[in-house]
């Protein structure tokens, strides 16, 4: 081993000089090895109750383009990129069933429940969003819905926002024309309301003081005044020309106007209810004669307070 001689020569204020030499044995080097991935220092936990939005081209995985790009590979690689399972650890085969009766008209939703190659402590059901395979109103109206709804779930804590599934990829890109949501699987953790099993009215009593006390929160947000203005600016209003004029136009009240009679038509059908009875037949189509008019009364300029449209308007 190398040896190091230190000599130290120290002066009084006498004048006196004394001289030390001292020599040791130096430790032999070792160079730092640098630590396996297995090893580094894992980065800060996930999570999944409020997650922010992300840049897809920072994303070590491809974005969805559809229900289909939802596969085994591609659940690997989310999970694993997330800290849920290990690198040792695969998605090895996935199912996608479907979520309910009147969900996803404006996108492609379905619920996934993924098997692995080994023991997990995440969870195996997920329900995945991605782009419609029907475009039922123009692309760029599609795209702004799903904006609105991924901020649902990226820009606010989930303390101060509506109860929300977790969820473990929220990300967009509107030039690309790519949107992902990626979220728990709701019958997991309680029992999911849809058409099929639709709120009692006990149960909606219940919402009403937290959806009471949202709307409190949000009311007027669009006035520069309102604390939730900053936060919300890129949400039209819902009587905005913007918005409306997605389903009812000023020259002939299209697209509405051409699906209402439709729609009426399918009300008269013996498995849909009792329009007829209830002297609604014919109701679309009356509604659309009354568009303006009844949308106005929630028109800022008229008074009126609600003001947002967020999300996929369910």
């Amino acid at each position: 081993m190398p040896t190091v001689t230190t000599t130290v020569t120290v002066t009084s204020d006498t004048g006196t000089t004394t001289t030390t030499t001292t020599t040791t044995t130096a430790a032999a080097s070792v160079p730092a090895l640098s630590p396996t991935a297995e090893e580094a220092v894992p980065p800060t936990p996930f999570d999944p109750t409020s997650c922010a939005y992300e840049d897809p081209a920072t994303l070590p995985f491809d974005m969805p383009r559809s229900l289909g790009d939802f596969t085994a590979e591609w659940m690997t690689q989310l999970l694993q990129f997330r800290g849920m399972i290990p690198p040792s650890v695969k998605v090895t085969s996935l199912s996608q069933t479907g979520v309910g009766m009147t969900a996803g008209y404006f996108s492609s939703i379905a619920k996934v429940k993924c098997e692995f190659s080994g023991p997990v402590t995440c969870p195996v059901n997920y329900v995945a969003k991605a782009w419609p395979a029907f475009e039922l109103l123009p692309k760029e109206a599609i795209g702004n819905m799903f904006v609105n709804d991924i901020k649902g779930y990226s820009e606010y804590n989930a303390a101060d926002f509506y109860p929300r599934p977790a969820v473990y990829l929220a990300t967009y890109d509107v030039e690309k024309n790519l949107y992902a949501l990626v979220m728990a699987d709701a019958d997991d953790t309680g029992v999911h309301k849809v058409h099929e099993n639709e709120l009692t009215l006990e149960e909606t009593k219940m919402m009403v003081p937290k959806l009471a006390k949202i709307a409190a929160t949000f009311e007027n947000c669009h006035l520069p005044s309102s604390a939730q203005h900053k936060a919300t600016s890129y949400v039209n209003t819902w009587t905005d020309p913007a918005n409306l004029g997605l389903y009812h136009s000023d020259a002939d009240g299209a697209p509405f106007a051409l699906g209402a009679p439709l729609f009426d038509r399918f009300t008269q059908t013996q498995n849909f209810g009792d329009f007829e009875k209830l002297g609604l037949a014919g109701y679309s189509q009356l509604f659309n004669t009354k568009f303006d008019a009844f949308w106005s009364k929630a028109n800022p300029a008229n008074g009126g307070s609600l003001t947002l449209s967020h999300g996929d308007l369910r």
